[in-house]
């Protein structure tokens, strides 16, 4: 009979350690899963080079995520735009200031607190076959991601356009100036003037769009939107008055009553935190006593 009451304390004790035990496992997988959900969504196929025939894609990022702390981020950041041969193109940081609170302590003194949250708002530029390694490095820095949209748009049309516009009007320019050199109307060569000059503008706008398309499609552009949990200042600055402050007696009861109120709370928690010792000493003390009576 003692093995038997040997071999339920046994497996009672065990018990509580295995429990102990898979409850932090299971905190640390559900961590590491929300963790990994949370960075996984910020690439996407979008942002990968093809090497589609014929196709030129100009790529483009926007995002959105809180993270630890904005300046230290914002720097990583920038570290991983220059390593990847990108560049920071626009950075804007900034205190956003959610709410003011000013509480007496004293005659001459008042508490400021300043509840605020940093934000910083990055444009960066990195070469279009290194988006998706850019996010996914950017993703390392992210706690949670309120939103990310990808846009890849297909410009081969537009600069084929392009191309043929500049070949139309340069075989246009040659054409006037050919007749207008036969003409002998003042009248004349001037219209062929004007009619040149439109056409030498128009073939350098659509050399201008061209060139500004091909850098678009060689450099992606990527809009990054950080913020951090707010965060509250809290600053002591003196009052005008000069009478003797007293607390009332009504803050005084309320005051003593939080004071209470979190020394019982306190021992709640402490108690709380050896629950798992305090069951073993339960069990071991009833164990004994079980024992001591079969010894009986």
């Amino acid at each position: 009979m003692q093995n038997h009451v040997r071999k339920f304390i046994a497996s009672l004790f065990a018990f509580v350690l295995f429990g102990c035990n898979s409850g932090g496992n299971r905190s640390e997988n559900m961590a590491v899963s929300a963790d990994t959900t949370s960075n996984s969504y910020v690439s996407s196929s979008a942002a990968v080079e093809t090497k589609t025939e014929g196709r030129k894609f100009i790529r483009t990022a926007d995002l959105k995520f809180r993270v630890k702390d904005v300046i230290k981020s914002s720097y990583a950041i920038e570290a991983i735009t220059a390593n990847l041969h990108g560049f920071v193109t626009h950075t804007h940081l900034s205190s956003d200031v959610e709410n003011i609170e000013r509480t007496e302590i004293s005659s001459d003194s008042s508490l400021i607190s300043t509840t605020y949250r940093v934000v910083n708002t990055i444009s960066i530029r990195v070469p279009n076959t290194l988006l998706d390694t850019t996010l996914k490095e950017i993703a390392k820095q992210v706690i949670f991601l309120d939103f990310r949209t990808i846009d890849a748009e297909d410009v081969q049309l537009k600069l084929l356009a392009n191309q043929l516009t500049e070949k139309r009007n340069t075989h246009f320019q040659k054409r006037v100036t050919d007749t207008g050199s036969h003409r002998d109307k003042k009248e004349a060569n001037l219209t062929a003037e004007e009619i040149l000059l439109m056409a030498q503008e128009q073939k350098d706008n659509a050399e201008i769009d061209n060139l500004k398309l091909n850098d678009q499609v060689s450099y992606s552009n990527i809009s990054l939107y950080l913020y951090q949990n707010q965060t509250v200042q809290r600053e002591i600055v003196s009052n005008n008055k000069t009478d003797a402050y007293e607390p009332g007696f009504f803050y005084k009861l309320w005051d003593s009553i939080k004071i209470g109120w979190n020394a019982l709370t306190s021992l709640i928690l402490s108690f709380a935190k050896i629950w798992a010792f305090v069951l073993i000493a339960i069990v071991v003390y009833f164990g004994w006593k079980v024992i001591r009576v079969y010894k009986n």
